[in-house]
């Protein structure tokens, strides 16, 4: 069965094969030696989604989040380079 890995690799998303899934696990074959190996379904190295519209929604949101932070930084920054000119 498919899924579609995000946070993995060289794409955004990747459709990958996989033995099988639960909520929290999945089973992929191990590219290098066949055996299969379990994975956590969501964890800091990767994600997996059912659909490619899942993995698009979490990477959109992701994506907004980051946008969001540096805005916020950017904008705490220019504060602090405007205080400068005090000195």
């Amino acid at each position: 069965m498919k899924l579609y890995r995000t946070g993995y690799g060289r794409e955004l998303i990747e459709e990958v094969e996989v033995e099988k899934h639960n909520e929290k696990t999945v089973w992929m074959k191990n590219t290098y030696n066949g055996e299969i190996n379990r994975r956590a379904k969501h964890s800091n190295y990767d994600d997996f989604w059912s659909t490619i519209g899942e993995a698009k929604q979490y990477l959109e949101g992701k994506f907004n989040r980051q946008i969001s932070r540096l805005k916020k930084d950017l904008s705490t920054t220019e504060g602090l380079l405007k205080d400068l000119k005090k000195y």
